[in-house]
């Protein structure tokens, strides 16, 4: 089984969303860490909340599961903590594929990442898990494309995520 800690939130998850159990067709369990808002975890980077999610995860392994997931892909700061104490292993962050995903693109194109907050992926989040700045990706922020560039295409971010969202 796959344990999947989720930040205190409330917005609905669609299908193809890790938050979402009707993405796995597997046993997962989800165990949301109370207090971990968006506010304080991804845009203050508050490093108070590690704890909790450490006492989760281990709740989550007690309860059967074999390696943990997360649902907000800015813990990836926290990677290296959470392996070190949990005894299963963990990915924190779909952010870690970028440099995969970037290996296979022609040497012309960049990676595109959908992301709750384009403001919060900084350079030093960047380097933790893609070894890349941000000058190397296109980011999806809300309804706006942004690349260093200074595209953007508010309806044309929408369409796109929309039909890449669908199972």
């Amino acid at each position: 089984m796959l344990g999947i800690l989720a930040l205190d939130t409330s917005f609905p998850r669609i299908r193809g969303d890790v938050g979402c159990p009707a993405t796995f067709d597997f046993p997962v369990k989800y165990a949301t860490v109370q207090g971990a808002d968006p506010e304080h975890v991804v845009h203050l980077g508050s490093d108070a909340a590690l704890p909790h999610f450490v006492r989760a995860a281990e709740s989550l392994i007690e309860e059967g599961c074999v390696g943990i997931a997360t649902t907000c892909g800015f813990l990836a700061r926290w990677q290296r903590e959470l392996a070190h104490e949990l005894s299963v292993p963990v990915l924190t962050s779909s952010l870690f594929l970028v440099p995969l995903v970037a290996r296979m693109l022609p040497a012309h194109r960049k990676v595109g990442v959908v992301t709750y907050s384009a403001a919060a992926l900084t350079p030093p989040v960047c380097e933790i898990c893609c070894n890349t700045g941000t000058s190397e990706l296109i980011c999806v922020d809300g309804h706006l494309v942004t690349s260093t560039t200074g595209f953007a295409a508010g309806a044309t971010a929408e369409a796109s995520w929309r039909c890449s969202a669908r199972p």
